[in-house]
């Protein structure tokens, strides 16, 4: 029984380890369409931004991190780029971006750059929500799951 609750709690460690390196996707949100009572002329305000994604929230995924908070990161484009990528600072949760007189929220936590493609030019894009990375506590589970395997297999092969 030792043995087992052992190997189980290994077993733990190494999913929870391993989920927390898992690289993300980006997650759709919402924009202009998702957001009834947006203002003009600053479509991707902090009051705009948290109403779309209160909106996702209630209707599709309530595991979202909400709301966000401010500050943010805004970064100008020049020029009328209509695809390409954004390289993300790390620790951020949200990438607003900001084309005519829409825009457009993504979840991209955990991401190192955003591809994207629309039909009008960006004006800027914003980063919400800065968190720490936690790579010092995943490698730490990740660790503490295989070095405990490894015991765990030796003693079980010791007999």
């Amino acid at each position: 029984m030792k043995k087992l609750l052992g190997f189980l709690l290994c077993l733990l460690l190494l999913t929870f380890g391993a989920v927390g390196s898992v690289q993300a996707i980006p997650i759709y949100v919402g924009g202009t369409e998702d957001c009834g009572s947006c203002f003009q002329p600053h479509q991707d305000s902090l009051a705009n931004v948290n109403t779309v994604l209160d909106a996702y929230n209630t209707a599709i995924d309530p595991d979202l991190p909400s709301p966000i908070n401010l500050p943010y990161v805004e970064v100008p484009w020049g020029g009328d780029f209509k695809t390409g990528t954004i390289d993300l600072l790390p620790g951020y949760e949200y990438l607003s971006i900001k084309y005519g007189q829409n825009f457009d929220l993504w979840y991209v936590a955990g991401l190192p750059s955003f591809d994207f493609s629309i039909a009008k030019g960006i004006s800027h894009h914003r980063l919400w929500n800065e968190h720490p990375v936690p790579e010092p506590a995943t490698m730490l589970l990740l660790g503490s799951g295989l070095l405990g395997l490894a015991g765990f297999r030796k003693k079980l092969f010791k007999k």
